[in-house]
């Protein structure tokens, strides 16, 4: 369950920390996510999915700061996990949508 948990922390992370960043920053985050929602090594090792997925996208050493934002859990993170959450939710409802997968 924590495999699960920290991968959706990274996930968050990679929103906070990239999403406004650049011009590419939405199309990095969206590749960032559907990488690591279709590695095979996700509820394994998120660590190593996470890890593969930020190489494959930025070309600096991006997972560490990822790695240190989901390992953190501060408050202010916390709340922005919770944010995205209810974000998520209305977005499901609003497409009744029951699940999100992704298709490789």
């Amino acid at each position: 369950m924590w495999q699960i948990v920290y991968s959706h922390l990274d996930q968050a992370c990679a929103i906070d920390l990239h999403y406004k960043q650049t011009e590419s920053g939405p199309l990095n985050v969206a590749l960032f996510i559907v990488c690591m929602a279709s590695h095979p090594e996700l509820e394994s090792d998120p660590g190593k999915a996470g890890n593969q997925c930020a190489d494959n996208i930025w070309f600096l050493d991006e997972w560490r700061q990822l790695d240190i934002c989901a390992t953190a859990m501060t408050n202010e993170m916390k709340n922005k996990l919770f944010v995205m959450k209810k974000k998520t939710e209305v977005f499901m409802e609003d497409n009744e949508l029951t699940s999100l997968t992704c298709k490789s």
